[in-house]
This record gives C-alpha cells, structure tokens and sequence, in this order.
C-alpha cells in the first residue's frame, strides 16, 4: 500500500491572524484559502478556514442557500480539497482523511 505525504498540524485560523500569516502558510500547503461544506446540524452551506474547527455562516448572504460543489467550482476548491476540509472540521486536522492528497480529482477517499 502507498503512503501518502501526512499535512503539518494544523494551525487555527485565528493564530494565523496575529501576524505570522508568511511563516503559517507553509502548514496548509495543498489546502484552500476556505472550502464550502454543507452543515451537518443546519443542512445550510458553510464556510471551513484550514485549522479552524467551526463551520462559519457565509459572508454573501445569498451562498447560505446555493449548493457547496458549486461554490467550491466558482472559488476554484478541488473537489479533494473540499472532502479534506468537511473531514478536517469534523474530526481534527491531524485526521489522515484531512489530507487533500488522500483523495482522488473525484474527491473520492482513496485510503492511507
């Protein structure tokens, strides 16, 4: 079986903001900017920062009810990238099912 590269810890969102945004960046490497999940609690659209672990309400207000995929799309979110951040969110950063590299172009768990 083929071992995937395992993501850097991750860091929340909110230490990113104090000033060490150049030196953080390298821990999210493969991650987007932020990635749009459906909330498992409200059945809204969400908003998911790398290393944080809420599930924001977007800031346009009309992507609240617009599908997640085709925000993903519009924003330029890999369909990998999307399934690590929902999975990231829900069950820690350090998950391999967190990693965007273990996911194919489909966005389908290929395992660890």
């Amino acid at each position: 079986m083929m071992m995937l590269p395992r993501p850097s810890k991750a860091v929340p969102v909110s230490e990113l903001a104090r000033g060490e945004s150049k030196k953080n960046e390298l821990l999210f490497k493969g991650y987007p900017h932020h990635s749009y999940v459906q909330d498992p609690y409200t059945g809204d659209t969400g908003v998911v920062y790398p290393g944080d672990s809420t599930i924001y309400a977007p800031k346009v207000r009309g992507e609240l009810h617009e599908e997640p995929e085709v925000l993903n799309r519009r924003y330029g979110v890999t369909p990998a990238q999307a399934a690590a951040c929902c999975y990231g969110v829900l069950f820690g950063w350090d998950a391999s099912r967190a990693n965007p590299m273990a996911y194919n172009a489909a966005g389908e768990y290929m395992g660890v």
